[in-house]
């Protein structure tokens, strides 16, 4: 989805973040969604394989104004560092509520 689409979804619709730099204040969302994210360490484990020895401030700058504004949205983040697509699912399903925990 673009942030446009985000931003037309009825306010409580759930919605789940994942990918490049999509704000809580671009999207206009906050506890009706969920982020997946890598932590700071494993982003830069990702850079670096794709890119190795590049510079990545830029790409690292962007993970965290994402990150910062996330602490205060009141938006859910999910640790996404190796977990299988079925372990991610489980997750989101559980911050939304959708099976028991």
């Amino acid at each position: 989805m673009i942030i446009e689409d985000i931003q037309a979804l009825p306010g409580d619709t759930s919605v789940v973040v994942e990918g490049a730099f999509v704000t809580p204040v671009m999207a206009g969302v906050g506890e009706n969604a969920v982020w997946l994210m890598p932590s700071r360490d494993e982003q830069l484990a990702r850079l670096e394989r794709r890119n190795p020895g590049g510079d990545h401030k830029g790409l690292v700058w962007g993970w965290e104004l994402v990150r910062s504004q996330l602490d205060g949205s009141g938006a859910r983040v999910i640790v996404v560092d190796g977990q299988s697509v079925e372990q991610t699912v489980e997750a989101v399903e559980q911050a939304f509520g959708w099976v028991a925990p």
